[in-house]
């Protein structure tokens, strides 16, 4: 990666203010495609490189935000902190350099897919892959925590997930993060982050540290697993005092009873604690906590999958199972349980047991009474 090179006072008004770019090339590399994403203080293109035929993703400052010094040094310290990370799950930097206008820009490789935010709009995510994608951010914040970076903005816009052939999870954005032994950058009493995403030392302003992470990755896992946020409000202020003082509900508010998913409630729980002491204290912690329910999904679904493929078509229009219990008023669709084989019939198995122990019990009193 290039280091920043001296360059005058930017000249704001050379940079066009609509079309960004498009179409041109910049630094003779870089020829830029379509403009993806525009944040409050950010611009995200694809670009492509003409002589390789790759594409890249090409992340620059709005102009307004140029003209503040913080957020120039925070867009290289991001540059610097992803190019030190080579880590699968986390998006790479490959080069950094200028815009003709002076604002400095930094390339990624383009990560496919689509955003967990844009997936959760369907509803719950299938439990495995809602395990799968925990799994792989777990990873990812184990190698950033290793280096001393914290994430702190921890959401699922910044989660790009492919689903196509083996799933693959990319964390993006470490725009707001920390990095240890690097003078802060946040101005004091400044809060930075996704209010719904926030943890209570985020938001009570206090020093934040790798089990932050921990915390709105708990709020994700929650999300991914119901659907719904553990907290939502109209206001910030009742949104943080939530997240400071009130309990998450229960998954079985909005999970149907014998969920698979409610076996994951204490350690959701866990990562929601308001106490950072109560929560895992590592990522690694976290990952070796999900690892045993990651194996079950995964077995679940490949059984599952047998057994579907092995149905006779004259079986494939037997009637449906009893009815599910209603989901409460302003919940999302769940997706279909994927219960293990066998998991509905232990009820009725249970029952017939009763049934004979009852009946036993009948006959041996009335031999009694005939005896007598």
């Amino acid at each position: 990666m290039t280091a920043p090179r001296p360059t005058p006072a930017p000249t704001h008004g050379q940079r066009p203010e609509h079309g960004w770019y498009v179409g041109q090339l910049i630094d003779g590399r870089y020829q830029i495609v379509e403009l993806l994403w525009s944040g409050a203080t950010a611009h995200v293109c694809r670009a492509r490189h003409p002589v390789l035929g790759r594409t890249f993703a090409l992340k620059t400052l709005r102009t307004e935000c140029c003209r503040d010094a913080e957020w120039v040094q925070r867009l290289l310290r991001e540059a610097r902190a992803l190019a030190s990370l080579n880590h699968p799950n986390i998006v790479a930097v490959l080069d950094q350099g200028w815009l003709p206008s002076g604002e400095p820009y930094f390339v990624m490789e383009y990560a496919q897919g689509a955003s967990l935010e844009r997936l959760l709009r369907e509803g719950p995510l299938p439990l495995d892959v809602a395990l799968d994608i925990a799994g792989s951010i777990c990873d990812a914040l184990e190698a950033a925590h290793q280096l001393g970076i914290v994430h702190r903005d921890l959401k699922p816009e910044n989660i790009r997930v492919d689903v196509r052939g083996k799933l693959a999870v990319k964390v993006l954005d470490f725009g707001l993060a920390q990095f240890a032994g690097l003078q802060r950058l946040t101005r004091p009493s400044t809060t930075h982050g996704t209010p719904q995403y926030m943890s209570p030392e985020q938001i009570n302003g206090t020093p934040t540290d790798a089990r932050t992470d921990l915390y709105s990755l708990g709020v994700m896992l929650y999300e991914m697993l119901c659907g719904q946020l553990p907290f939502s409000a109209q206001s910030y202020l009742a949104l943080a005092h939530q997240h400071g003082y009130a309990p998450p509900p229960p998954l079985e508010r909005w999970l149907p009873a014998n969920h698979p998913a409610l076996q994951l409630e204490p350690l959701v729980m866990r990562l929601l604690q308001k106490n950072r002491e109560l929560r895992f204290q590592s990522a690694a912690e976290v990952g070796q906590a999900l690892a045993p329910f990651q194996a079950y999904a995964a077995a679940l679904r490949l059984r599952m999958e047998t057994m579907g493929k092995a149905v006779p078509a004259d079986k494939a229009a037997m009637p449906p199972g009893p009815a599910k219990p209603a989901a409460p008023a302003g919940a999302r669709p769940t997706m279909p349980l994927e219960l293990p084989p066998g998991f509905a019939a232990r009820p009725l198995r249970y029952t017939t047991l009763a049934f004979w122990a009852a009946l036993g019990v009948c006959l041996g009193g009335a031999l009694w009474q005939w005896a007598m």
